[in-house]
């Protein structure tokens, strides 16, 4: 039975033959999507994102053509409408979950085509970030397009996506970790402590990783950051540096 590489490789090889498809500059980051029997794939060749049946392989139907960007497709219910967005590399664009097809798309064109934070949704609003100096946006979404609530450059996620938590956004803008008020994108709270990082958030708490390895816990309080816990790291040469922060940390239960 083929390893976990072997069987990677054997999928790449099957969508650059069936698809014609190459991978990005910095190469395939965004997930698969699983949505009942069906899992979707960003494939970036003759069709832009393809439904599988997750059990057989077989094509359930193959939409757009659009360059991929580095985030993961996401799924949500717009209205009566099960839908997906896609974060390519210079729109943002819903479709149709039955069929792929496109009801809009919204331009983010950023420089180099690397949006890699996937967004966040909250009922029919959907906020985007990217870095290299582009900044942030809210969006209220309908079945026919989006239109700005606010944009400004108080969130520029470099890979690591923020996380959403009682009308709160906590990320790292570059390297400095902040928190920002949902509605209207003002700047809650800053601290440079952690460096450039990822984050995820646990029983109403942040899961902090910086640039240099260092492991932290904090209160997602948007009054103040609020340490509560951490871990120094311990740099590696080549493994943990000034741009190497982007896992995200992982959560494992603990039963027993």
């Amino acid at each position: 039975m083929p390893d976990g590489e072997q069987r990677r490789g054997q999928m790449v090889q099957g969508l650059q033959k069936d698809f014609g498809s190459e991978a990005p500059q910095w190469g395939f980051a965004g997930s698969p999507l699983v949505e009942k029997d069906w899992v979707l794939v960003e494939v970036n060749g003759k069709a832009s994102v393809v439904a599988f049946n997750k059990l057989t392989g077989e094509v359930v139907w193959q939409a757009g053509g659009d360059a991929a960007g580095y985030a993961s497709l996401i799924a949500f219910n717009l209205g009566q409408e099960r839908c997906f967005l896609q974060f390519c590399s210079d729109h943002l664009i819903c479709h149709k979950m039955k069929d792929g097809s496109e009801m809009w798309r919204f331009p983010w064109k950023t420089r180099y085509g690397v949006n890699a934070s996937t967004p966040l949704i909250q009922g029919d609003e959907v906020f985007l970030s990217t870095g290299y100096g582009y900044g942030c946006a809210l969006l209220k979404m309908s079945a026919t397009g989006a239109q700005e609530v606010w944009r400004n450059k108080n969130m520029k996620n470099h890979v690591n996506s923020c996380v959403l938590l009682d009308g709160s956004i906590y990320g790292y803008d570059d390297n400095e970790l902040k928190c920002l008020d949902w509605k209207t994108g003002e700047t809650k709270w800053a601290t440079r402590s952690y460096g450039k990082g990822s984050l995820i958030s646990a029983d109403g708490r942040l899961i902090l990783y910086g640039q240099s390895g260092k492991l932290g816990l904090a209160e997602a309080d948007p009054v103040a950051f609020k340490e509560t816990l951490q871990f120094p790291g311990r740099r590696r040469e080549g493994y943990v540096g000034q741009s190497c922060s982007c896992e995200w940390p992982t959560v494992r239960p603990q039963f027993g």
